[in-house]
């Protein structure tokens, strides 16, 4: 009698711990999930070279317009010390969603970030991509601009003026002088584009700090991960930053955003 009583406690007590192992599998799960490193697209077309940030990852968009984050994580993008504005981030992000109250490309705050974007294009046809060059991003240090005005007062900004005229003068351009695209066009640009553009691919790599992010291409040195190519130029800051073809180191800072000369 004994021993059929002492199996049926030790098949009672593997019943109990194999429940007990289920329970704390299946808590686990969501504490795994939010190491998991999602991959995401700012779009106007996809834009290249903007440095972003969450809080715990940094870098700079690669042709695609591609960053790294984690689940329930705030994204801010800039260009140089100029923010761009920050949103939850999440698959696709285009400046409509870096604008709080705006629900379409019609939003003039909206209007201004894409006009300041697309005519920052290295080859002034955002059609086949935007690409924000290093040096772009060398001089923005120097400003502060704000994008949360009507759209005459943006064009009529003397930070945008003098932003625009210190490219020039510096030659940053193939062509030689450039200057804010017409809103019309900026605002018809981006409704092209919003809705048709792909969701990145997630393998959910799992990990921590993704300390380089997916470098936005064109970068000679400072960017630690990410999917890097191309040119030299100038310095990065702000997360993995020199807009893509830099030579500089990088700052993981979220000081950037908005300070400036």
């Amino acid at each position: 009698m004994k021993t059929p009583c002492r199996i049926f406690i030790l098949f009672f007590i593997t019943i109990i711990i194999s429940g007990l192992n289920g329970c704390s599998s299946s808590s686990d799960s969501p504490m795994e999930q939010e190491n998991y490193l999602y991959k995401g697209s700012f779009i106007d077309s996809p834009v290249k070279g903007i440095e972003y940030q969450t809080q715990t990852q940094a870098g700079i968009t690669d042709s695609q317009g591609v960053f790294s984050y984690s689940l329930g994580e705030t994204i801010s993008f800039y260009i140089g010390d100029i923010k761009l504005g920050e949103t939850a981030a999440g698959p696709v992000i285009s400046p409509v969603d870096l604008i709080k109250d705006a629900c379409d490309e019609t939003h003039p705050h909206v209007i201004n970030i894409a006009r300041f974007l697309q005519s920052l294009d290295y080859d002034n046809n955002p059609e086949n991509g935007i690409d924000i060059k290093p040096q772009i991003h060398d001089r923005a240090y120097e400003y502060s601009i704000s994008f949360e005005q009507s759209i005459q007062d943006f064009e009529n900004d003397y930070q945008v003026f003098d932003f625009f005229d210190d490219l020039n003068k510096n030659n940053n351009f193939p062509d030689k002088n450039r200057w804010l695209c017409s809103a019309e066009e900026a605002s018809q640009h981006l409704g092209r584009n919003i809705g048709n553009t792909e969701t990145p691919g997630n393998d959910q790599d799992s990990g921590g700090g993704d300390s380089g992010g997916d470098s936005g291409g064109d970068s000679g040195g400072g960017d630690s991960g990410g999917d890097s190519g191309g040119d030299s130029g100038g310095g990065d800051s702000g997360g993995d930053s020199g807009g893509g073809d830099s030579g500089g180191g990088d700052s993981g800072g979220d000081s950037g955003g908005g300070s400036g000369g």
